[in-house]
């Protein structure tokens, strides 16, 4: 679940999390997959990564569920990828977003084409950040040691906002 659906969830005045229809709750879900589709027909540029911000969601592990859910809701590969690179960079115009001269320099290096297959993505060689390769070894590594800085985060937050925390 992203933090963009909880958004239309509100405006609709609509909870699909809790909504024991499941009727109901592929419906909704149909209806904003099919408004995905429209807003990509009509030539909005769709934005992937809205929900960094969002509680309980870790940016990059939760964009690859985006992405696969706007391949779901029709859009091609390369829309998808656009969403997420080109456009996303032009939106912000920080200079990112693209592979040419004088931008950025921050990409994944793939065993395989995203464009055949966005699990694709998963199969890295290594990542370009900011200048600097990390191989799939070394960049594991620094996402393990994220996750487990934010189990502990949100485990220690639980604990706090637990009703026993004031005994």
């Amino acid at each position: 679940m992203n933090y963009t659906l909880l958004i239309y969830e509100n405006a609709a005045g609509f909870d699909l999390r809790n909504t024991p229809d499941a009727a109901a709750r592929q419906a909704y879900w149909g209806g904003f997959m099919a408004y995905t589709k429209a807003l990509q027909d009509a030539g909005v540029p769709l934005l992937a990564g809205t929900d960094t911000h969002a509680i309980g969601l870790v940016p990059g592990f939760s964009l690859h569920r985006e992405l696969q859910s706007m391949k779901a809701a029709g859009l091609t590969s390369f829309e998808v990828l656009r969403a997420a690179t080109r456009n996303a960079g032009e939106f912000l115009g920080g200079g990112f977003g693209v592979v040419a001269a004088g931008k950025r320099a921050d990409l994944l290096l793939l065993e395989g084409n995203p464009l055949d297959d966005l699990e694709n993505l998963n199969r890295r060689v290594g990542v370009m950040a900011r200048g600097q390769w990390f191989a799939a070894e070394k960049a594991k590594q620094m996402m393990d040691g994220l996750a487990t800085e934010y189990r502990g985060a949100t485990e220690n937050g639980a604990k706090r906002l637990s009703p026993d925390a004031g005994s």
